[in-house]
């Protein structure tokens, strides 16, 4: 495989070839005043005079000089000569130029008799089909520029082999609305002639965008080699190295793509990014995730590993960006160091046993996750990120921005932790089941960072998160707000007491045994025990401090729920205590029943996994579990809003 690099090939001459094919097949059976199609002119083509071939060619050098347009003159790009049996595309790349136009719709007017007797002229066919012209066209413009990358790899073809060009969105907008064009009077292309039924202007548009405006997109690991990888100001400057792992990745993509799959458009990160720009740059790192959701194929190229059987330890498995890089896509095509795939003959990886075995083996990641990761609570996706390493510490809150379909702005320079506060305060003003943001260590955060001392400062904070699907089910009392002394969180409020001797007194109705592992040490509680609510000769007036015992402890249970009752099972005020408690343990001076400010009368307790327990009730009943809050206090609980 031979590739060349030239300063100023033409931009558009495949375009141009086409055009000339549509005007050959539709302008000569015009002047000979029959209706032979295209076929039938392409056979008897050589008994043409010599005239006319002087006609064709004029017509051919006349329109490749048009298709030449001012947004893809000048533009830098690479020739690449392939082996003969590669030459011609699979797939549907046709639909990127190589299909013409093959009937001509026919002029007609449409009469039909109204209910008068009168006849009323119809709308034209030509008429209707110039309106969904203009229709696709604008749709077109605001899909390119609304929902593609700012910049695409274009790959043409040219001699014996392709050509590659980069392109802006103008410069792509104006390449498949060319391709439109030319393939636009096909009859299956318009809705009311669709051979998939008959289908809305809307859904036609949706469908042919669909199909001419795909792009393949590349998943890399970035190489640390001396020569590095190509880069947009190496394009730009045409300081490429041809021996490079970086070239040679970019030519292997390019070739798999436009051969073996046949898109005609791709994206590379190293290259069609302007990192010197921080607007682009952030709009790339906010819009990455969609790109690649929105893209025909992934194609993911792990350099360091050439058999199925060592796939899973790929490093590619370890870095930060590409999570979202396996998780976004549809469809997705894994390749060896050898540019082969692993498994031949599959269209789609994720469907594939195979390679779905190597993936959770490498990242725990299941089959349904990795089908839809939106499902997966908040916990567990932040716990996927744990382990992931990172280039740019704040990366680790970037690259989770799609993961959780929210949209932070990127500031590097601000840290890790206040990168990662702000993903997590726009994943709780978003999400439906916030409780879940719980379901971590509990760490005391610095409050430096951002105010609250409960919200995660990492998503290693996540590694050992329950995945009990009970605690997630209810929604919190009331919305968790963020303020400048916390978050906001109303809690149930249980005394636990050391387990220390067999005697175990519960207080109401509900009781529980369960343990917490701290930072050095685990504890085993009674709760909600009866001995909990005893005063004890303590100086009220005392700091709480790391030093003092554990033996007395509050839990704040945060995944009780608020219900509006039916007036016939339960009361307006009743609060659900439920079976799987999720708590953040609390050393607090005072006792249940008698604290009185949320704001700084405890000390958060540290953990290294959540704290989660099982609160058993007297009666085995559902609405048992039900208690009004003015009862709460008879069960030995209270509910209290805390700044945390």
């Amino acid at each position: 495989m031979d590739t060349t690099y030239t300063d100023a090939a033409p931009g558009g001459k495949s375009v141009g070839l086409d055009l000339t094919k549509a005007l050959e097949a539709f302008i000569i059976p015009l002047i000979r005043g029959t209706d032979n199609d295209a076929k039938q002119y392409e056979e008897n083509a050589c008994t043409l005079d010599p005239l006319a071939k002087d006609l064709v060619a004029a017509f051919k050098a006349f329109v490749s000089h048009i298709a030449t347009g001012p947004k893809c003159r000048g533009q830098k790009a690479i020739e690449v000569k392939l082996e003969e049996e590669k030459q011609a595309p699979r797939g549907d790349y046709k639909h990127f130029g190589e299909e013409v136009a093959h009937s001509r719709p026919q002029r007609r007017s449409l009469i039909a008799m109204c209910h008068d007797g009168h006849q009323s002229r119809l709308l034209d066919p030509i008429e209707k089909q110039l309106a969904f012209h203009k229709k696709l066209i604008c749709s077109l413009r605001e899909h390119v520029f609304n929902s593609m990358p700012i910049r695409l790899l274009r790959f043409r073809p040219h001699k014996s082999g392709f050509q590659i060009l980069l392109l802006e969105r103008d410069a792509i907008h104006a390449e498949i609305e060319a391709i439109l064009r030319v393939n636009i009077h096909r009859e299956d292309h318009y809705p009311h002639l669709s051979q998939q039924g008959r289908e809305t202007d809307d859904e036609a548009i949706k469908r042919l965008i669909s199909r001419y405006a795909k792009y393949a997109i590349l998943s890399h690991t970035w190489s640390r080699s001396e020569a590095g990888e190509v880069t947009y100001g190496d394009w730009n400057t045409g300081q490429l190295k041809s021996e490079s792992p970086g070239y040679q990745k970019l030519i292997n993509f390019c070739k798999i793509t436009w051969t073996e799959y046949g898109v005609g458009f791709g994206w590379i990160d190293t290259i069609c990014i302007n990192k010197e720009s921080s607007s682009e740059l952030d709009e790339s790192i906010r819009s990455m995730y969609n790109w690649y959701a929105r893209s025909q194929l992934c194609i993911v190229y792990l350099a360091s590993t050439h058999t199925l059987s060592d796939m899973y330890s790929d490093p590619w498995f370890t870095r930060g960006w590409t999570l979202q890089e396996l998780l976004a896509p549809f469809v997705i095509k894994f390749y060896n160091g050898n540019w082969q795939q692993f498994v031949a003959g599959s269209d789609n990886d994720k469907g594939e046993p195979q390679i779905t075995y190597q993936i959770e083996k490498a990242t725990t990641i299941s089959t349904d996750e990795l089908r839809n990761i939106h499902w997966a609570p908040i916990s567990r996706r932040l716990q996927l990120a744990a382990n992931r390493q990172v280039t740019r510490e704040e990366d680790i809150a970037y690259s989770l921005m799609g993961i959780f379909n929210v949209s932070i702005t990127t500031a590097y320079g601000e840290g890790a932790k206040r990168a990662f506060f702000r993903l997590l305060q726009e994943v709780l003003s978003t999400s439906v089941d916030v409780l879940d943001i719980f379901n971590g260590a509990s760490k005391v955060v610095d409050n430096r960072a951002h105010p609250s001392g409960i919200l995660a400062s990492s998503p290693r904070h996540y590694l050992k998160r329950s995945c009990n699907p009970l605690l997630s089910l209810r929604r919190p009392m009331e919305p968790l707000t963020l303020t400048h002394v916390g978050l906001r969180v109303p809690t149930i409020l249980m005394p636990a007491s050391a387990f220390k001797t067999g005697q175990y007194h519960p207080v109401g109705d509900f009781n529980a045994i369960m343990d917490i592992k701290y930072e050095c040490s685990n504890g085993v509680y009674k709760v909600l025990d009866r001995l909990s609510y005893e005063d004890k000769d303590e100086d009220p007036n005392s700091a709480l401090d790391d030093s003092q015992s554990l033996d007395e402890i509050m839990l704040a249970v945060v995944n009780c729920s608020r219900e509006v009752g039916d007036g016939r099972y339960t009361k307006p005020g009743s609060i659900f205590i439920p079976e799987m408690c999720l708590a953040i343990p609390l050393r607090c001076r005072e006792k249940v029943g008698k604290v009185t400010n949320g704001r700084g009368n405890f000390q958060i307790l540290e953990t290294s996994e959540p704290v989660v327990f099982q609160l058993h009730a007297k009666n085995h009943y559902l609405l048992s579990r039900f208690v009004h809050q003015d009862k709460l206090k008879n069960q030995g609980m209270q509910l209290v809003t805390l700044y945390l």
